[in-house]
């Protein structure tokens, strides 16, 4: 259970660290592409941030049983919704996905500079 323990609060000082560096940037409205476990585990790390000027906007996911429904709180929504949204940066929550992903971005021309990865 240490093990566990030691390994969640590392893997919360990386997140941490990510959120601060994009506030860091001057980034201020973000969406997650993917509706999973880590994305899960990046949204309890920003609600214990409460200094943060960063916003999470929504998320959005390829799977149509996740799209319109609320996850942590948060609307998902299918990836076409990121082109009319004022967004400063999309954050890949996918590691196994995140190639798959950038093609799909990119066929939406959101700004490759403003793609970021959670794993990076």
């Amino acid at each position: 259970m240490n093990e566990l323990i030691e390994l969640y609060n590392l893997t919360k000082e990386n997140i941490e660290l990510f959120i601060k560096n994009l506030e860091n940037r001057g980034i201020k409205n973000i969406v997650f592409y993917g509706a999973g476990e880590t994305a899960k585990v990046i949204i309890k790390v920003l609600k214990d941030m409460p200094n943060i000027s960063i916003k999470l906007l929504f998320l959005v996911d390829d799977d149509a049983v996740k799209q319109e429904k609320l996850f942590e709180g948060y609307q998902v929504f299918n990836p076409c919704k990121i082109e009319k949204q004022d967004i400063d940066a999309v954050i890949i929550t996918s590691c196994i996905y995140e190639k798959e992903i950038r093609n799909k971005l990119d066929k939406l021309n959101y700004p490759r500079q403003s793609i970021m990865n959670i794993f990076n």
